[in-house]
């Protein structure tokens, strides 16, 4: 992997790329374009339509702070096909504007996490409840919440939080609404030229902004989610190493010439991989995303379970 197209799929792996391919190749992998949504919908989905390689580019000239990406370099074709039926302006070479409805399924996206994480930090105690119900009120339009001092009297937390909470998205999803039908927001937003997200420029900005702040502080560096966290980190790079061995193994000597480590991790395999496999030629890259999609697709118990038994820690002898 030689090329920045390739290699930087893999050192700037993002979350946003991998849900591309799940939509697009891995669900429903037997019909080309994998579920076969219409393009709005699939344009609506990419948060970042641009490349690894861009992306690279973009934080080489400090015009981004984030390694994110839309697509692998595998699905260039199908990502431009997408984005050239939907009209979406070519900014360079595999790099487009975005389609205007990914503002709001961003802006949804934030909502819920900043509502749905102050909720979680307060009922598992993390965060004080003064200030985590009083951070959720300064995110809340009066309007939406006329009923706010009788939850408060009954002193029962739960309901009060989750009245909040509705009042938040209630407040944030008119905000948002509001921003985005905004004469100059709306043309920037259809030019493609909008710069940051809804809820960043809507009047509860710094608000959220606070909720940002006390998250980032207080709930996700909680020892309890450092723990699970590095454990997590531990799992996916030991199965990664595993599986990407016995891939390079069987690329190079062939399914019926490696050892018997490397066999037992090859029947451990989707049928799909194996398949491929057995037909040969495949590149180094094609090989690595094939493993993404495999440890991407499972669950947490899933791939916790399977740590357990390749690492020999689950085994039941005498079977």
């Amino acid at each position: 992997m030689s090329s920045d197209d390739t290699r930087n799929d893999f050192l700037f792996f993002d979350g946003n790329a991998a849900g591309y391919r799940v939509l697009c190749r891995t669900q429903n992998w037997r019909n080309e374009g994998g579920l076969r949504l219409c393009a709005a919908v699939v344009g609506a989905f990419v948060k970042y339509p641009y490349s690894s390689k861009v992306s690279a580019e973009m934080l080489s000239r400090g015009t981004t702070s984030k390694k994110k990406f839309g697509y692998f370099h595998q699905d260039l074709r199908h990502f431009s096909a997408v984005f050239d039926k939907l009209g979406m302006r070519k900014i360079s070479e595999g790099h487009y504007a975005r389609h205007p409805l990914v503002y709001l399924v961003e802006a949804a996206d934030d909502i819920c996490y900043h509502a749905t994480d102050i909720e979680d930090g307060v009922r598992s105690g993390i965060i004080p409840k003064k200030e985590g119900v009083e951070l959720l009120k300064a995110c809340c339009n009066p309007d939406h919440i006329p009923n706010i001092g009788r939850f408060e009297a009954r002193e029962d937390l739960n309901r009060l939080l989750a009245y909040l909470r509705s009042g938040v998205i209630s407040t944030l999803v008119d905000e948002c609404y509001l921003c985005f039908i905004q004469d100059n927001n709306y043309t920037a937003i259809m030019d493609g030229t909008f710069s940051g997200s809804l809820v960043e420029a809507c009047s509860y900005a710094e608000a959220v902004r606070k909720i940002e702040v006390l998250c980032k502080n207080e709930l996700y560096v909680h020892r309890a989610k450092m723990e699970v966290e590095a454990g997590g980190f531990q799992i996916i790079e030991f199965l990664l190493n595993e599986f990407g061995a016995a891939l390079e193994e069987i690329k190079c000597a062939g399914v019926e010439n490696i050892s018997r480590k490397y066999k037992n991790l090859y029947y451990l395999l989707p049928k799909e991989i194996r398949g491929e496999l057995g037909q040969g030629g495949a590149s180094s890259y094609a090989l690595a995303c094939h493993l993404i999609d495999y440890i991407v697709g499972m669950s947490d118990k899933f791939a916790v379970d399977l740590f357990k038994k390749i690492s020999g820690g689950g085994l039941i002898i005498g079977r």
